[in-house]
């Protein structure tokens, strides 16, 4: 342990509880865990932070005002309820859904032939059952009947690498690494990422023609004029739907970033579908190596953990569960 480190923490725990409790507390390095623990034991909520159901709706007490920032778990476990209840998996619109691979304009940007109509029932591509979102933003909670089934996504992997460059080197050499025997570090290798957006910030995306790079552009060129006019500065140009000067997305904003285990991986692995606490499903296109190139192919996956990220506060609320029967999980969600 650095000489600093132990300083610093014999430091706080005699401020905690005098110097000879604190002597006897860096004797043990479990003593010294949890010293630095009761630092974070302190509940994150208000007193005040109770949920109940109103109108059908989880609501918080009118006093309350904020709960993002008074209720933070709480609030966290709200933004749960309500993503499970909305079936985010199945009605949320993905990137794939939300950036279309060949976009067209959006109507009323001049265009007026072959664009994308913000809110239409129909849209160019809007009848491809494999993949409707091919030209214009498609919201699948707009459009499956009751009962039906989303189209098939596709999937990759994780965007962040769980293993850095010396042990990525050892795997390559083949040589047991520390953590070749950690079912939950194998777990997460092996899981397909989805990210999905709730339907404000899809809209907001939508109507504001950010779906594709010459509306991004414009947003930049516009912020750019007022920098650069003469006596505008400190002033900012008024941002308004269509004429965006800076990209702020609403705060009923939600997004999530989803990951999913292949059935048969799972299985492998050890995991088992608990009738007690079973796992979320869904049919998903993830990638297979052929020795040639990526295909995908589709298959059931199950969900082993999702982060929900919301507007609830300027910086974002950030919080992530895992599912109960999670190998290597922390025993804590959210």
């Amino acid at each position: 342990m650095p000489a600093l480190f132990k300083a610093v923490l014999a430091l706080a725990l005699t401020a905690l509880s005098g110097g000879a409790a604190a002597d006897n507390a860096c004797s043990s390095s479990t003593d010294n865990i949890q010293g630095v623990m009761y630092f974070n034991s302190k509940p994150k909520d208000a007193a005040a932070c109770t949920l109940h159901v109103k109108d059908g709706r989880i609501a918080f007490d009118p006093v309350v005002s904020n709960p993002g920032m008074s209720c933070p778990d709480a609030a966290s476990w709200k933004l749960f309820a309500d993503a499970v209840t909305q079936e985010f998996w199945a009605k949320w619109a993905s990137d794939q859904q939300t950036w279309p691979g060949t976009p067209l304009a959006l109507c009323g940007t001049g265009t007026t032939a072959n664009c994308c109509t913000f809110g239409a029932a129909t849209n160019p591509g809007y009848d491809n059952k494999d993949n409707p979102a091919i030209n214009c933003p498609y919201f699948p909670g707009d459009h499956l009947k009751r009962g039906a089934l989303p189209p098939v996504r596709n999937a990759n992997p994780p965007s962040k690498a769980h293993f850095n460059t010396f042990t990525h080197g050892i795997a390559l050499m083949k040589l047991a690494s520390p953590d070749s025997n950690d079912t939950g570090r194998e777990i997460r290798q092996s899981m397909a990422e989805l990210v999905f957006r709730n339907e404000p910030m899809f809209d907001f995306v939508f109507r504001n023609n950010l779906y594709n790079q010459e509306g991004i552009q414009d947003v930049f060129a516009r912020n750019a004029t007022n920098i650069t006019a003469k006596n505008s500065l400190p002033y900012r140009a008024k941002s308004s739907t269509g004429q965006l000067t800076e990209i702020d997305f609403p705060i009923d904003s939600v997004m999530i970033k989803s990951n999913w285990i292949e059935k048969e991986r799972a299985l492998k692995l050890g995991l088992r579908d608990d009738p007690e606490a079973p796992y979320i499903k869904m049919t998903i296109a993830t990638a297979v190596n052929d020795n040639n190139a990526p295909i995908f192919k589709p298959g059931e996956h199950w969900l082993v953990a999702f982060h929900i990220s919301s507007k609830d506060t300027p910086n974002w609320v950030w919080a992530t569960w895992e599912h109960v029967n999670n190998p290597g999980r922390s025993g804590r969600s959210g």
